[in-house]
């Protein structure tokens, strides 16, 4: 027999896995999001070493207005560099924020389980004593009536 405590608890309990998984995918979506940001920092990157290369080999050919172009991109590329790392930074904190509020919600979901755990073999401990109880009214009067049958029947009342 499930007490309705111990159905109320399973129910929390299943909602904090709920909990920790929707938590879990948040982190997950975080991680990638940190990722691509990542992954266009190094792109960017390798933008500029060809550009700043571009520049040098336009240098060393003599042609300025292809000098002034690569010099451009470089620029270009630099602002969007110092943007990505100023998002990558934001990007990164959000992870953080959402590990520990993953790391939080799993604590609580694994104490959670102790505790419907710990009340399931409290209701088990409970109905054990019940069922004993009852196997040793039973073992009584049982006892008492063999034992005491004459003296422990009624009477039947004259009227």
């Amino acid at each position: 027999m499930v007490s309705s405590r111990a159905a109320g608890l399973k129910r929390i309990a299943e909602l904090y896995s709920v909990v920790e998984e929707v938590r879990g995918v948040a982190v997950q979506r975080a991680t990638s999001a940190l990722a691509a940001t990542e992954s266009v920092l190094a792109d960017l990157r390798t933008a500029r070493l060809g550009a700043h290369a571009e520049g040098r080999r336009s240098l060393a050919e003599g042609d300025r207005l292809e000098r002034m172009i690569a010099e451009g991109r470089s620029r270009i590329i630099v602002r969007e560099q110092e943007s990505m790392e100023g998002q990558r930074i934001v990007q990164k904190r959000l992870l953080d924020g959402a590990l520990e509020v993953y790391r939080i919600s799993r604590i609580e979901k694994d104490q959670m389980a102790k505790l419907l755990e710990n009340s399931q073999r409290q209701e088990e401990v409970l109905e054990t004593r019940r069922t004993q109880a009852i196997a040793d009214d039973r073992f009584l009067s049982r006892r008492a009536w063999k034992h005491g049958s004459a003296h422990a029947r009624p009477r039947m009342s004259s009227f």
